[in-house]
């Protein structure tokens, strides 16, 4: 239930709090004094979008908070957003329209608040009787009813067929383009096989060009440097051994002297691994101009394909293998054709058993929906409406279903049903609206319903039973309910009133929970408009026959 509301910021509201109870909290308030825009900052606090002219003070940042308490939500986002029983919703929007979201103290995004939001509030404005209106929305009132598995699982069907279809039509239609982008890829594909491309001896083909480039010179600086170190008839392994010899001979009669001893013996074993390293690289690498010509051929072709699918070698195997993906994607052959018909009329095969399905439970729905609401309806006043639903015929499976439902409804004896868009007012959307809301109640976890405008084109007799109603949904549901009629005011368990008042050309609006005298003071006003003696004593006994 929602426990607490803050609001700050917004259009007529500089700072209000409100603590809201269980179950029938009813909302009054003049005409113009901001009822339908505390129904609007519940929608901020749930994740709608912000209109930077409702800003009160465009320096100042606009924050919306909200309590939920006793809540039901999936295990995941508990455990993500640090949810017990409870859940706190803040929202705070900067002077430049920038958001910032706590979900329990945690940053969320806006999209995280939105779906925390429909699974913590059900707000009903004139916005649904628009959906009532519009025989595309019943559907969706209708599969609320279903298991969610047979919709999911024709949606799924449908999607799967859809897809089939579309992709054979463009290969029949496209073919002669296909065949073309097939060659295309194909020429690609064996322009990269033919190099048979190894990254490992690949990336070193610039080392070894460079090397056998200069492989004259290479062999030179070898020879010399031999020459020098051990092959000449003056060497440094000669000078080396002579010195050792010299050093020998006196190494054991001054420390400083084994000292110079040992380290020209190092050096000696140095220049012996020189010596032996520049032999094996002398006697391993031949020159050899036709392995260099290879090479370079080599690395040509493959900086060719580099420029074109690189930068790496390792993009070229990738693109390579993006290739051969898109190649068996576009197979366009007769064998294939056929294959992918094949497919497309299996997968239409299934699409029809699933919109079967979908159609028995769309019907048995459609039965158990017309008792419930004709009942509900009868408890609201229209004693002679006659509701259905009828699923009507479509030309062909869409993404909805070859049968959809629409909603017909008469509410005088002696007339046939006709569509609820062209024969209901805006007292009987009303009255529909909550008979549906009552039958969602005892299936849908939302534990808050808002009502704005619930009782609209409703008075007298019809008025008490939409009061009555309401209560005896409140005991299921926490009900938020906007109200211009006393008689629904006084069957709320907690009664707020909106109080608009102007001070140094500014408007200000507060919303106050209301003790008896101040309610039977409201309710007053609210019968005649004045707080007569006969009008306080109405609103005392409504009080009292619907307390």
């Amino acid at each position: 239930m929602l426990s607490y509301l803050k609001i700050r910021n917004f259009s007529v509201f500089e700072e209000v709090e409100v603590e809201f109870d269980r179950g029938l909290n009813v909302i009054t308030g003049e005409t113009g004094a901001g009822k339908s825009l505390l129904v609007e900052s519940l929608k901020m606090v749930l994740g709608e979008r912000f209109s930077r002219d409702k800003q009160r003070d465009t320096l100042q940042k606009t924050v919306f908070e909200a309590l939920f308490e006793e809540i039901a939500l999936d295990t995941e986002t508990k455990e993500k957003f640090e949810i017990d029983n409870s859940i706190i919703l803040r929202r705070e929007i900067d002077s430049s329209g920038k958001n910032r979201i706590f979900i329990n103290g945690n940053l969320a995004t806006l999209n995280e608040l939105k779906e925390i939001g429909k699974k913590l509030v059900d707000i009903h404005g004139q916005h649904d009787h628009q959906l009532l209106l519009n025989p595309d929305s019943h559907k969706l009132f209708i599969d609320k009813l279903i298991d969610e598995n047979i919709v999911i699982d024709f949606k799924n069907s449908y999607k799967k067929y859809i897809e089939l279809k579309s992709k054979l039509e463009n290969i029949v239609k496209n073919r002669k383009e296909l065949e073309i982008k097939k060659q295309i890829l194909q020429e690609q594909l064996s322009e990269i096989e033919a190099l048979n491309i190894d990254i490992d001896e690949d990336s070193k083909l610039e080392e070894k060009i460079k090397f056998l480039s200069n492989i004259e010179k290479i062999k030179n600086a070898i020879d010399a440097s031999l020459q020098i170190l051990s092959y000449g008839d003056i060497s440094i392994e000669k000078l080396l051994s002579e010195l050792s010899h010299h050093l020998l001979i006196i190494k054991d009669l001054k420390s400083e002297f084994k000292s110079v001893y040992e380290k020209t013996e190092d050096i000696s074993y140095e220049i012996n691994d020189i010596v032996n390293t520049l032999e094996n690289i002398f006697d391993f690498e031949e020159y050899n101009v036709d392995e260099l010509n290879n090479l370079i051929d080599r690395k040509m072709a493959l900086d060719k394909l580099l420029k074109r699918y690189g930068p790496t070698l390792e993009d070229l195997l990738n693109h390579k293998e993006n290739i051969k993906k898109e190649l068996e994607s576009l197979d366009t052959g007769d064998e294939y054709i056929e294959k992918l018909q094949s497919e497309v009329l299996k997968a239409f095969e299934e699409l029809k058993n699933k919109d079967n399905l979908l159609y028995e439970e769309r019907r048995k729905i459609a039965k158990k929906l017309k008792k419930g609401i004709e009942a509900i309806l009868k408890e609201l006043e229209l004693k002679d409406a006659v509701f259905e639903v009828k699923l009507k015929e479509q030309d062909k499976i869409t993404a909805d279903g070859s049968k959809l439902p629409e909603f017909y409804i008469t509410t005088n004896k002696g007339f046939d049903t006709a569509p609820l868009s062209k024969v209901a007012s805006g007292g009987e959307l009303s009255r529909i609206m909550l008979a549906l809301k009552e039958i969602f109640a005892e299936i849908d976890e939302i534990n808050t319903l808002i009502f704005d405008e619930v009782d609209t084109g409703i008075s007298g007799k019809t008025a008490k039973k939409v009061g009555e109603k309401l209560k005896a949904l409140s005991s299921k549901k926490q009900l938020i309910v906007i109200t211009h009629l006393p008689i629904v005011a006084a069957m709320g368990n907690a009664h707020f009133h909106i109080i608009k008042s102007s001070a140094n050309d500014k408007t200000f609006t507060l919303i106050k929970k209301l003790n008896e005298n101040e309610r039977k003071e409201v309710l007053a006003t609210m019968i005649s408009g004045t707080n007569s003696a006969s009008s306080l004593s109405q609103a005392e006994e409504l009080l009292k026959s619907n307390g």
